[in-house]
C-alpha cells in the first residue's frame, strides 16, 4: 500500500524470457558454425588476432571452469562448448555470438570467443559448478587477504605455485611478490580432494583460487581451497618453453604436443607422417589434460594402432619423448612410446619400450620412452595402442593423449 492506494506486485521474481520483442537492442546475429568449424577458423587467425566477422556458435557446454569471476567488476563464467553432449551431468545446450579470438599463452593457442551474448536453448540441470564456499569471491592481493585475516569471507587469490609437500590433496606455498600463504589440499573444479595430481599442476604455474583464512599453530593457511584456474609456467603471459620430461632440452622438431591445433577434427596438426608409420584413427577430444583438446587415439581391435608424428630429422644424442594417456572408457588399457627411423618414405624397423605402461580413465598417466641417436636421423615418434591381449588379459580400449614433450638430454 502506498498513498492507500493498492499495487499488486511479486517482489524479487524468478524471470525466464520466452520471446524477445526487439526494441533498441535486438539480438545479436552472426554467421552459424560449428565448434569445429570455429576451431579451424581460429586456427587461421594470426597470434591473438581476432576475426572480423561476427560467429553464432550452437553447441552443449561441457566443462565449467570455476566459481563466477568479478575480477572485471562484471560477473563472468567461462566455459567449454563442444559439437556434442560431453562431460558429467554438464549438457546445457546454449547459443553465443560474438567474435572469434586466437588466445595465445605460454606459446599456445586457444581458440575463443570473449565476452560473447549466450542464449540458453535447453537447461541440462546440473550445469552449476560446485559452488565457492560462502558465495562470489572478491580478487584481492594475497598480502591484503593476510592483513584483512578474516575466516568468514571467501576471497580469490592468484599467485605462483611454491613449495609442493604433497601431491595427492595439493598442499603447497601460494606466493604473490613477497607474500604467501599455505595452501592445505585443493579441491580440483569438479570440488573433489585429493584430484591434485591428475589437474597437473606444478612448481612455478600460476594459479587462481578461492578460500578462507585459518591460523593453525601461529601460520596462516587456506584449507580446501578451490581451484578456479591455472596457466603453466611462471609469469603470466611471458611465453614459456615446454615442460621437459625428466629434464633436457626441449627439442622444436616436435610441434603441437598438446594437441590444441587440428587440421580438422580427426588429424592434430603436425601428427599425419608422409610415410606408413601412423596408422590408428583418430579424433579431438575436449577431455583434455591441458588446453582445449586431447587425441583420441581408436583401438585396432587384433592390431596395433600407431599414433605417430610427421617426419622429424634429429642430430645424434640421447632423447626422451614423454607424453600423458588414460583411457577413454572405464575398462582397462595400456600404451608405449618408441620411434621408427623413415629412410625414402620407407619406415624401418619400430622400436619401442621394454614394457607397456596400465592406464585408467580416472587420471592421466606420465609415460616416456628414451632412446640414442647415433647420427642424424629422420624418424617418426610412435604412441602404441595396443591390440587384444591375453598376458595380461584386456581388451583394446579407446586411449586418450595429451602434453607430449621431445627433449634432449
Amino acid at each position: 500500500m502506498k498513498n492507500d492506494a493498492a499495487t499488486p506486485e511479486m517482489q524479487n521474481p524468478d524471470v525466464v524470457i520466452l520471446e524477445d520483442g526487439g526494441g533498441e537492442n535486438p539480438p545479436v546475429s552472426g554467421t552459424d558454425i560449428t565448434c569445429s568449424e570455429a576451431v579451424q577458423l581460429t586456427n587461421a587467425l594470426p597470434d591473438s588476432g581476432t576475426s572480423a566477422e561476427t560467429y553464432t556458435i550452437t553447441g552443449y557446454i561441457t566443462q565449467i571452469l570455476g566459481a563466477v569471476s568479478t575480477k572485471t567488476g562484471t560477473p563472468q563464467q567461462s566455459f567449454w562448448m563442444s559439437d556434442d553432449k560431453g562431460g558429467e551431468n554438464q549438457f546445457m545446450k546454449v547459443k553465443i555470438t560474438g567474435k572469434l579470438k586466437k588466445y595465445m599463452k605460454n606459446g599456445a593457442a586457444t581458440p575463443e570467443m570473449q565476452n560473447p551474448d549466450v542464449v540458453i536453448l535447453e537447461d541440462g540441470g546440473s550445469v552449476t559448478p560446485t559452488p565457492t564456499p560462502g558465495g562470489d569471491a572478491e580478487h584481492i592481493t594475497i598480502a591484503e587477504f593476510l592483513q584483512k585475516a578474516d575466516a568468514n569471507t571467501v576471497y580469490e587469490l592468484t599467485g605462483t605455485v611454491r613449495n609442493i609437500s604433497n601431491t595427492t590433496y595439493g598442499n603447497f606455498d601460494l606466493v604473490e611478490g613477497d607474500a604467501s600463504i599455505y595452501i592445505y589440499g585443493l579441491l580440483n573444479l569438479n570440488g573433489e580432494k585429493q584430484k591434485f595430481a591428475s589437474i597437473g599442476i606444478e612448481e612455478g604455474d600460476i594459479v587462481t583460487l578461492t578460500g578462507k583464512y585459518k591460523l593453525f599453530n601461529n601460520k596462516p593457511e587456506i584449507v580446501d581451497a578451490q581451484l578456479v584456474s591455472f596457466t603453466k609456467g611462471e609469469g603470466g603471459d611471458t611465453p614459456q618453453p615446454p615442460t621437459p620430461g625428466p629434464g633436457g632440452d626441449p627439442v622444436s622438431e616436435l610441434v603441437n604436443g598438446d594437441f590444441e591445433s587440428w587440421d580438422n577434427a580427426s588429424q592434430p596438426t603436425g601428427w599425419k607422417p608422409a610415410s606408413t608409420a601412423g596408422n590408428a584413427t583418430l579424433s579431438q577430444s575436449t577431455d583434455a589434460r591441458n588446453g582445449s583438446f586431447a587425441c583420441k587415439v581408436a583401438s585396432g581391435g587384433t592390431g596395433n594402432k600407431r599414433l605417430a608424428t610427421q617426419e622429424l630429422t634429429l642430430s645424434a644424442g640421447s632423447y626422451t619423448f614423454s607424453f600423458y594417456a588414460k583411457t577413454a572408457t572405464a575398462e582397462f588399457a595400456q600404451t608405449k612410446g618408441g620411434h621408427v627411423p623413415v629412410t625414402n618414405g620407407s619406415v624401418g624397423a619400430y622400436k619401442y619400450t621394454k614394457n607397456f605402461t596400465d592406464l585408467n580413465n580416472t587420471e592421466w598417466t606420465y609415460v616416456s620412452y628414451d632412446f640414442e641417436l647415433t647420427e642424424e636421423t629422420t624418424l617418426c615418434l610412435l604412441i602404441m595402442n595396443p591390440k587384444d591381449n591375453t598376458n595380461p588379459v584386456y581388451t583394446a580400449q579407446d586411449i586418450l593423449i595429451d602434453d607430449a614433450t621431445l627433449v634432449k638430454k
